[in-house]
């Protein structure tokens, strides 16, 4: 995947950042649709080192599930060595779900959320992949 994030890609905003990457909304600009794209602040010096990259290694081999973000491909670009992970764009993280919530939410849903995450998480055990 040589092709430029910013060929590819329309810039929305910047919705997260951590030690080792930051996360922004982008807009395909062919299909409309939108992504969040995880550029990682490590440059890599070649394609083989991102084709051993640990975290790209592990998306490749799981099969879709609903209940895990997905994927969707990545963008290497060899002139700055900077790799891009596009995936689906989630809402909101559950964290700011519940924080932001006026009411608790009730006893049926809380069960339905806690039973889609060990669901998540039986299917990552499954394919070998632990989270932490």
């Amino acid at each position: 995947m040589l092709d430029s994030l910013k060929n590819n890609y329309l810039f929305i905003c910047k919705i997260g950042e951590g030690s080792f990457s930051e996360v922004l909304k982008v807009k395909d600009r062919q299909t409309g649709s939108l992504h969040a794209a995880k550029r990682l602040t490590k440059p890599f010096t070649s394609k083989e080192e991102v084709d051993n990259y640990e975290e790209l290694q592990t998306f490749r081999k799981l099969e879709y599930h609903e209940n895990i973000i997905y994927l969707q491909q990545y963008v290497y670009e060899p002139d700055t060595g900077i790799l891009t992970l596009i995936f689906n764009l989630m809402d909101c993280s559950i964290y700011d779900f519940i924080k932001d919530r006026k009411r608790k939410l009730s006893e049926t849903k809380v069960k339905n959320y806690i039973f889609q995450l060990i669901q998540a998480i039986a299917f990552l055990h499954k394919n070998g992949i632990f989270h932490r």
